[in-house]
């Protein structure tokens, strides 16, 4: 059994320096600020409908214990996504999740596992995305929220396991969730590119050009703090 420890102070603070954190497909004029690990998403428009910031936070934790979980919820936000539980189905029923409404992709074999937590306060549902079970790089859930009567936010939490591969999978993923709502695609994806590493000595893998080119192309835009 892997050992549960909880990551350094260096790498909780910034624990996705290889990999791209967070991006955002912007509609509805919504706009995100975020430091390394929490988005505040403001919603625009009128004041009355306006139910203010939405705090999302993310985290890859190595091992989701009872303790990290109750760290994590204690920061307030209203939106949680996690990569690398190494839980599985069982494990993660067990869980108190308190105030929270706790979506889980159990991981396959070692490693992995993602989740997306969402305050009870708020409407969610999970948005069925099927991985076949040949593609073993890619492990995602993925959670609508409302935000209000009119307005949902879709939520994904991924992780790619390493070598990281942009599979069809992934490419379905970008590609086929609602265009009409706002995407915060949050993850651990183990790759490097000077778009979200400035200071890469090396040259961009193959793979890290493709992953960018499509989530451009999806109108994902990256908000996470380079560096």
């Amino acid at each position: 059994m892997e050992p549960c420890t909880w990551p350094p102070a260096e790498r909780y603070s910034h624990p996705l320096l290889d990999s791209i954190g967070a991006l955002q497909r912007y509609t509805y004029c919504l706009r995100a600020v975020c430091d390394a690990q929490r988005q505040k998403l403001l919603l625009s428009g009128d004041i009355g409908q306006n139910p203010g910031p939405i705090a999302v936070l993310q985290m890859n934790v190595s091992c989701l214990t009872p303790s990290k979980l109750a760290t994590l919820m204690a920061q307030g936000a209203d939106i949680i996504a996690i990569q690398e539980t190494w839980k599985s189905s069982e494990q993660i029923a067990s869980m108190h999740t308190g105030d929270y409404v706790f979506y889980a992709q159990s991981r396959i074999g070692k490693g992995g596992g993602v989740a997306v937590l969402v305050r009870k306060t708020l409407r969610s549902k999970r948005i069925p995305l099927t991985i076949p079970q040949h593609d073993t790089s890619l492990e995602v859930v993925v959670v609508q929220v409302a935000l209000d009567q009119n307005r949902d936010l879709i939520v994904a939490s991924a992780y790619m396991r390493p070598p990281p591969q942009v599979t069809q999978s992934f490419r379905r993923l970008v590609n086929c969730l609602p265009a009409s709502s706002p995407l915060l695609l949050c993850g651990d994806f183990n790759m490097h590119h000077p778009q979200w590493e400035p200071f890469l000595e090396s040259s961009p893998s193959e793979v890290a050009a493709e992953f960018l080119e499509l989530c451009t192309d999806a109108g994902l835009t990256l908000v996470n703090t380079p560096g």
